[in-house]
């Protein structure tokens, strides 16, 4: 399998105000596209209609169903507009007018607060992971793993599927591609883990995301693209097959990038 750029299998055309995205085959999981690629190409679309002025800062995305390789019209709808804020829905609709997924992208420019300390208030902080230069590569592809795994590195130090130890994941995770860190590819490479519950099952199981809440707290252009990010995942609980998965990406140097809240259901 050819490892495509991750930016390409984002282009979404704009023609005279209508936005569609052709879904690339080589990018699926399960039936339908990577949620990662999908949670980006809602922030793709949401950045399409909005100014430089006002970068990302949160997205939440309801997966209802799989986003399907082949033509997309996504819809793009300003919710508010404030002084420094704003909200935009993002729809992606198949060829028969089905909602596969609804998101809400917020983009806001920075507060002008007297004395900004927002960055010291954090009470979490990165394990003290070994160097990602110590950390082999391993393969992700099918048919134990899905197919978009060969466009992603990963380097994995805790949490075997199948092992059924504790639901924590750890590990360096970055794209095949190599290319600058933008808000859409942190926001999706945060999904390319495998869920904590594949880790806690004696088997490999089918699952979906079906709920994606992410706020991204680093500006991603100040990232060292030549560097992945630090991955850590818990699932902290779950009921009547629906678990809730706490997901963080660091930067080399200590930062947290992106946090993330996902609800996961095992289909069987």
């Amino acid at each position: 399998m050819t490892v495509g750029e991750f930016d390409d299998a984002l282009r979404i055309l704009d023609a005279e105000g209508s936005l569609t995205w052709s879904v690339p085959d080589g990018w699926q999981q399960g039936r339908g596209a990577w949620g990662g690629l999908v949670v980006a190409a809602c922030v793709t679309a949401a950045q399409m209609r909005e100014s430089e002025s006002r970068p990302v800062r949160a997205v939440t995305v309801q997966m209802a169903g799989p986003v399907m390789v082949g033509e997309q019209r996504v819809a793009v709808t300003e919710v508010r507009r404030g002084s420094a804020m704003t909200t935009w829905n993002v729809d992606i609709v198949d060829d028969r007018g089905a909602t596969a997924v609804h998101a809400s992208v917020i983009c806001g420019a920075p507060r002008d607060l007297d004395e900004d300390r927002t960055t010291e208030w954090g009470c979490v902080q990165m394990g003290e992971p070994p160097p990602w230069t110590a950390v082999p590569e391993i393969s992700v592809a099918p048919p134990m793993g899905p197919v978009f795994g060969p466009h992603v590195i990963f380097r994995p130090l805790a949490g075997r599927p199948g092992s059924a130890e504790e639901a924590r994941t750890r590990g360096w995770v970055a794209y095949a591609d190599g290319k600058p860190w933008t808000p859409a590819r942190v926001l999706g490479l945060i999904d390319a883990w495998w869920p904590g519950a594949l880790v806690a099952s004696d088997r490999l199981r089918p699952l979906a995301t079906v709920m994606f809440a992410a706020t991204l707290l680093v500006d991603p252009h100040r990232l060292d693209a030549d560097q992945p990010l630090y991955y850590e995942g818990e699932l902290t609980a779950g009921a009547d097959g629906f678990t809730s998965e706490l997901r963080r990406l660091w930067s080399p140097d200590g930062r947290l990038v992106v946090e993330n809240l996902q609800s996961i259901v095992v289909i069987a």
